[in-house]
């Protein structure tokens, strides 16, 4: 009788799937070097960054948590380990305080800057 082959030492290529977020049309935000947009309610942008974009990122590889810091990579959990998105625009300061005044009420918002 014929040996099988052990089928846990044979490494299967890994399928990439396309993208459908990068084949999106997203638009282009209208922030300039020297000029600051929030037009998250309308576009999804703010400044350069686009939350939007993120969620569907998100959504496409499966992230059960979004982890977004001023200055640093965005980051998903995927099955319990965090992955950096090279890939997506790096938010500054000024961008998260647009944001975060976007998705609060004002309450919210007064209550997040005097607790910190």
């Amino acid at each position: 009788m014929a040996k099988l082959p052990d089928l846990t030492k044979i490494k299967m290529p890994e399928l990439k799937k396309e993208s459908l977020v990068d084949k999106y049309n997203w638009g282009s935000p209208i922030s300039t070097e020297t000029r600051h947009v929030n037009e998250f309610y309308d576009t999804g942008w703010i400044g350069f960054f686009n939350l939007d974009k993120v969620l569907s990122y998100a959504v496409e590889k499966g992230a059960s948590d979004i982890h977004i810091t001023p200055n640093q990579d965005i980051a998903f959990s995927i099955l319990g380990d965090i992955e950096k998105q090279p890939q997506l625009t790096i938010p500054d300061d000024r961008v998260m305080l647009d944001l975060t005044k976007s998705l609060l009420t004002n309450l919210d918002f007064s209550i997040y800057v005097k607790d910190k």
